[in-house]
């Protein structure tokens, strides 16, 4: 999927879950700066490594999205991500609908 694909369907999939536009645009905007931060060490981690550091991103970017959204919302968010990082691990999750 190209890259304005991706970034439409990822507005749309947390609009669908009862974000307006700010908010959309500042879920994408951490995830963005987390995914940036953790990658930049990524390929030069050892795979037990690369787990912890899954674990402590993962918990920057919902302190973040607490700090962002109204409570029902960042966990909606959070439940999210959650359930599409199973299912791109093989972990299966909701269906993609």
């Amino acid at each position: 999927m190209d890259p304005a694909a991706r970034l439409a369907a990822q507005k749309e999939r947390y609009k669908s879950l009862g974000l307006n536009d700010v908010q959309v645009d500042s879920v994408i905007a951490i995830q963005g700066d987390i995914r940036t931060k953790y990658m930049a060490n990524f390929r030069d981690m050892a795979p037990e490594d690369r787990m912890a550091a899954m674990k402590v991103a993962a918990a920057e970017r919902n302190k973040r999205l607490e700090a962002a959204l109204p409570a029902d919302l960042a966990k909606k968010v959070e439940d999210a991500i959650s359930q599409q990082q199973q299912r791109m691990m093989g972990g299966g999750g909701a269906p993609r609908q």
